[in-house]
């Protein structure tokens, strides 16, 4: 749990911040003063200090100094002030605050700059679990670096000394700190390289060279940034920090566009291929049927009397039927082979390189699983299907309606059956 700590001499905020922070579960604790807070700070974790310029024993700028100074200068601070002085907020920010919140703000203003705070301590906490790569040929920097990411809680890196150790390493890393001036390899040479291989990686240059065409080489070559030695801590966390954000942000974009492109070609209800996204894949596969000369079939099946169950338990229970029957067909089909929801209670098969007797024993192998699930006590489930391989001279449509009307037949038949 994060903890913040509220300085002011004055009761007035201390309810609005309280519920604000514990309302995104962090701990809060309040002080009026310096010298209570500086023994708060020293006994207990504090991760955020709030505090308001005027204080019962003085004011933020010795507060802050007396953190700065401390051994938990790493605590980020936050003025909370009526006061629009440029004069003050510029004195306070070049002391290391890192904003300040008027005290006109409501709460909700103030529940939505919280959310902005604890962004940040994602990123913190980030950087506890993302991996690191430092290439350098300068023992001193290696070691500095050493001491700056173990300070700042960076836990996972890996040092290297020479470029071919790390371009022959099989691990791939969220983050590279690559020097630009190596042994053997250029920097631009390295930056190309783990580039081309890692699209999705954080590359940083680090260098003495002050350059404009050095420094926009190796960030054409594929570099996120370039950062100046020697190093100012401060400003080299912060820029650190900024490519793990725009890592996470791009990693998180990914991660929607993937799962948009499945809502785009899945049914939300049963998590199968819809019905557009498996006539295109009939479709390839004809193609491919027709190119290569190899065998194509489709399974076209039907719940038996879906209308009844629906109609007698409800249509909850028929969604839960047409999600364990989705899960059955999934679990008995090759990795290769295509299922989709055709619409309604249908579902539709697409068999790759599959002739039409060894289709056909795959629904009937489907049926007999179908018909021996178990839906509740008082509901059975039964489904009848047909079964149809490709001919040479029919598409998509013409395949997958020989396939409907031999299930229409197997339903005339006395359903439960498979037809071919």
């Amino acid at each position: 749990m994060s903890t913040v700590l509220h300085v002011d001499s004055s009761t007035l905020f201390r309810t609005l911040l309280k519920e604000t922070f514990t309302g995104f579960g962090w701990k809060y604790l309040a002080s009026s003063g310096i010298r209570e807070s500086i023994d708060i700070i020293s006994s207990i974790p504090v991760d955020l200090v709030v505090t308001a310029l005027e204080l019962s024993d003085g004011r933020a700028d010795d507060l802050v100094n007396l953190i700065n100074d401390g051994k938990r200068n790493e605590i980020p601070i936050v003025i909370m002030s009526s006061s629009d002085s440029i004069e003050v907020r510029k004195n306070l920010l070049l002391r290391g605050v890192i904003d300040f919140i008027p005290k006109n703000i409501t709460q909700e203003q103030l529940r939505l700059y919280i959310q902005k705070l604890i962004r940040r301590d994602d990123i913190v906490e980030a950087m506890e679990n993302i991996s690191v790569a430092v290439l350098d040929d300068s023992e001193f920097d290696l070691k500095y670096m050493k001491s700056l990411f173990d300070f700042h809680g960076v836990k996972n890196v890996d040092f290297f000394k020479e470029p071919d150790l790390l371009l022959r390493s099989e691990k791939k890393y969220d983050v590279y700190l690559v020097d630009v001036v190596l042994p053997k390899y250029s920097g631009d040479q390295v930056v190309y390289s783990i580039r081309s291989r890692d699209k999705g990686c954080a590359i940083i240059a680090v260098s003495a060279v002050d350059h404009f065409k050095t420094i926009s080489n190796v960030l054409l070559s594929g570099a996120d940034d370039y950062i100046l030695k020697p190093y100012n801590e401060s400003v080299f966390m912060a820029r650190f920090k900024s490519s793990v954000r725009h890592l996470l942000l791009y990693r998180e974009l990914e991660k929607k566009n993937r799962e948009l492109a499945r809502m785009i070609i899945t049914d939300s209800l049963t998590g199968l291929y819809n019905h557009q996204y498996i006539y295109e894949q009939i479709k390839n596969e004809i193609r491919k049927s027709d190119r290569y000369e190899r065998p194509f079939s489709v399974i076209m099946c039907d719940i038996d009397d879906f209308k009844k169950i629906n109609d007698t338990h409800g249509h909850q229970v028929g969604d839960g039927v047409l999600m364990k029957i989705s899960e059955a067909l999934k679990e008995t089909v090759r990795d290769v082979d295509i299922v989709g929801r055709y619409g309604g209670e249908e579902f539709l098969l697409a068999l790759p390189e599959t002739t039409l007797q060894n289709a056909y024993t795959l629904a009937e192998r489907i049926r007999k699983k179908i018909e021996k699930l178990k839906f509740g006590a008082e509901i059975s489930v039964t489904i009848s299907g047909g079964v149809a391989e490709h001919k040479s001279d029919e598409d998509e449509k013409m395949l997958v309606a020989r396939a409907d009307d031999l299930l229409y037949k197997a339903k005339k038949e006395g359903k439960n059956k498979i037809m071919k």
